[in-house]
């Protein structure tokens, strides 16, 4: 798995959690929508933070990749606006269910924007710094396993 199957499948996550708390806004308690809307939420600041941290800052700004990380900013500042917006609403204040619906949108939005991005980075960057980038992704994973089969082992 690299770095953009990665982040696809918590793009994937993420959606799912979404719909699921969008389609059942109106039969869950309120106190479970906002549990759910608080791991969501997380998830998303957390794969946003990973990004960031793990792909595009360890890039080479390019002339090829000034434009396109420029657009993502922009895509990553839609998504955190978004969630600005849903968080300084009261999860029993009327408008809550349409907040969550804007907020499922702009996340569909991020997912398709991140194909063509992605795609655009593979095509663009530097195939040794991706290479590095997915090393490191893969050393972060099995070392997390690795630690965590010791740790139930305790």
């Amino acid at each position: 798995m690299d770095i953009f199957e990665y982040l696809a499948e918590e793009h994937n996550d993420i959606e799912e959690k979404l719909i699921e708390l969008t389609d059942n806004y109106d039969t869950w308690s309120r106190e479970k929508i906002f549990d759910h809307v608080k791991v969501v939420c997380d998830a998303i600041m957390g794969h946003l933070k990973k990004q960031q941290n793990i792909l595009l800052n360890n890039l080479t700004q390019t002339t090829d990749l000034v434009a396109l990380l420029k657009d993502a900013q922009d895509d990553r500042k839609k998504v955190e606006d978004e969630i600005g917006q849903l968080v300084m609403v009261h999860v029993d204040e009327p408008g809550y269910q349409e907040y969550l619906s804007n907020l499922l949108r702009v996340i569909e939005e991020h997912i398709s924007f991140s194909k063509s991005f992605y795609a655009k980075l593979k095509a663009n960057a530097n195939p040794a710094e991706l290479k590095k980038i997915n090393d490191s992704l893969k050393e972060m994973v099995l070392h997390t396993s690795e630690y965590n089969a010791i740790q139930t082992q305790a």
